[in-house]
């Protein structure tokens, strides 16, 4: 909205802005990076969910402090299988557990229940599926949902990381990397782009990804849209990024 206005000769006046506060869905760097350019702004994006947190906090206060850094709120813990810390800078991949103010369950629901409060070594902790792993310096890298991961051919690619790549090139304005069936590989990795530069190609996408990503985890496939479906309040329409992305991948007979 704000690089819209601009380009329609009638910027937005940001004097007055002074924070911004995020829950919930984490702020992508390049709307972090907008914001700072534009105003003399503090941007806390706290990490949480209906299950408890925040689970982890990034502030910044200009483009100085990007790319910006999630670091655990009290009561986090990046959590082993076997229930251990995950050791900072071992790159092992653990699942965000929050220890302090969580609910009782879900309503009417004890088998969600039970799968996401859970006690390790004596604490109670909202644990809803997100993977993560921690840094040497004790900041977070998110890796999404569990649910998420995508297995193609044994190998296990984690969205998130394939998404941060294609929002840091130039002219990509939102994406989401999603699994989509397949016969050989049991999965294979599409991503559904929306990119603002129209000369955007697929291929320049794969190749972006490819100097960053062992070949795994780029892309098989690349749908380049004008915008992603998102609710009225921004949260992606998961569901309808994978039906495109099945639609748009799927050889007729």
């Amino acid at each position: 909205e704000l690089l819209a206005a601009e380009a329609a000769g009638r910027p937005h006046d940001l004097s007055s802005l002074d924070s911004v506060t995020s829950s919930g869905t984490v702020l992508s760097d390049r709307v972090k990076r907008v914001l700072h350019e534009r105003a003399d702004v503090t941007i806390s994006d706290a990490l949480a969910s209906s299950e408890g947190g925040p689970f982890a906090i990034a502030v910044t206060s200009s483009v100085a402090d990007l790319p910006s850094r999630f670091f655990p709120a009290a009561g986090t813990q990046v959590l082993t299988a076997s229930g251990s810390p995950v050791v900072p800078g071992s790159g092992e991949v653990g699942t965000l557990a929050f220890g302090g103010s969580i609910p009782s369950g879900y309503y009417k629901d004890g088998a969600k229940t039970s799968s996401t409060f859970r006690v390790v070594g004596g604490v109670r902790y909202s644990m809803p599926g997100d993977l993560a792993t921690v840094e040497a310096d004790g900041s977070i890298r998110f890796l999404g949902r569990g649910a998420g991961v995508i297995n193609t051919g044994g190998e296990k690619v984690h969205p998130q990381e394939v998404e941060d790549v294609l929002l840091a090139y130039p002219g990509v304005t939102d994406a989401s990397v999603v699994g989509v069936p397949d016969d050989t590989w049991g999965e294979r990795v599409v991503a559904v782009v929306a990119a603002a530069n129209p000369a955007l190609t697929p291929d320049e996408l794969r190749a972006a990804v490819r100097r960053h990503l062992a070949g795994y985890k780029v892309p098989k496939a690349v749908i380049l849209l004008p915008a992603l479906p998102r609710t009225p309040t921004g949260k992606l329409e998961l569901a309808r990024v994978r039906h495109i992305a099945a639609e748009a991948t799927t050889t007729p007979g």
